[in-house]
Formats: C-alpha cells, sequence, structure tokens
C-alpha cells in the first residue's frame, strides 16, 4: 500500500509556487465601465435629428459628454453624423433631462461648425489637456465621459475615464473636472491612476 504521506512534500511545494506570468489584460474603454445612463436618451437624440431633418438618415453617433445643469437637471449631449441626400454632416443634438423625474424635457439640434464644437468639446478638451499634464511623455489613447453630477451649491462635477500610453507603459487614469455652472469657471481639476501596467 502506498504511503499518502511521502507525497504530501511534494503537494504543499506545488502549492506554494508562484503562479505563472501572464501579462495584464488590456483594460477595455467602453461606456458600460462608466454610469451608463447616456444610453436611455441616444433615442431621444435621434428622434430631434429624424424630426429637424426628416429625409436624412442617421448613420453614426458619438457621446460627447453629459453637463450638470444648475436646475440640478442634466444635459446629455450627442454628436450624430447624418446623410441628407448626398451631403454627409455632423449634428450635435442635446437632451435635456430631468434628473429627478427621469425624463426628457426636450432636445437642441445644431449642425456642427466652427461656433458650435468649442462649446461642446470644451470639457473632453479640459480632461485631454489635464491627463497630458499629469502625464507630458504619454499620449491619450482613448478618453469616454463616465459621470457628471451637480451639488446645490452651484457646482459641476465632470469625471472621464482616460487610458494614457507610452514609453512602453499605460495608465488607466480618472480625470474629474469641477467647476461653477453658473460661470464655467474651472475650479479645480484631479487626475487619479486607477490601473497601470
Amino acid at each position: 500500500m502506498m504511503n499518502w504521506f511521502a507525497l504530501l512534500p511534494l503537494s504543499m511545494s506545488l502549492s506554494l509556487a508562484p503562479p505563472p506570468p501572464f501579462p495584464p489584460a488590456e483594460p477595455v474603454l467602453d461606456p458600460g465601465s462608466c454610469s451608463a445612463s447616456f444610453a436611455d436618451w441616444i433615442d431621444e437624440a435621434g428622434k430631434a435629428a429624424r424630426a429637424r431633418y426628416p429625409g436624412a438618415t442617421i448613420q453614426d453617433y458619438l457621446y460627447v459628454g453629459c453637463k450638470p445643469l444648475p436646475s440640478l437637471d442634466k444635459e446629455y449631449v450627442y454628436k450624430l453624423w447624418i446623410r441628407e441626400g448626398g451631403h454627409r454632416f455632423g449634428a450635435y443634438v442635446a437632451v435635456r433631462v430631468d434628473a429627478a423625474a427621469g425624463r426628457s424635457e426636450g432636445a437642441s439640434v445644431e449642425e456642427v461648425g466652427a461656433a458650435t464644437a468649442p462649446a461642446y468639446e470644451k470639457w473632453r478638451n479640459l480632461a485631454i489637456a489635464a491627463a497630458r499634464a499629469f502625464a507630458p511623455s504619454m499620449t491619450v489613447v482613448d478618453l469616454r465621459p463616465c459621470l457628471c453630477e451637480a451639488t446645490a451649491g452651484g457646482e459641476g462635477t465632470l469625471t472621464y475615464k482616460v487610458w494614457l500610453q507610452g514609453g512602453g507603459a499605460s495608465k488607466l487614469t480618472d480625470v474629474t473636472i469641477r467647476y461653477r455652472m453658473y460661470t464655467e469657471r474651472v475650479t479645480s481639476t484631479n487626475v487619479a491612476v486607477i490601473r497601470s501596467w
């Protein structure tokens, strides 16, 4: 009969061995990793665009971000690519949402142009600038709007997930921008590393 106690040291040494090295998984920066409440309002954005351009087809869309409003409502902004006849163009659609009731209060549609892009892209550009200042030797690979909140004191908070890469390393960060909603004056920006590999 075999002595099972003779195998005990071997089994103990195998259980204490370090795990084999595996490369870290690449992060998946999808909107689902953030607050997915923006998905609830894409249909409203589509309806508003189809009402403005009845003969057009929507070819694609991009979630630009959310902006808290002083009334504690939120505005979800989308950029849609639209084809009308042989003409293809972009349009920003801002869907205003009553956050407490969870219903749309209407939407506005503006064609993309020199006057509209800076207003809608302002917060995204600030998040990119903060990430670049935090890690100047790295490149922004991806950026996703994740959170927008308002306080009763009139301050808005926007958070973006930003993936940075450079020098053989990667960082996944949260970039948080705080600002006064009435003046849109930035009061602080913060970059926090969530994960490095």
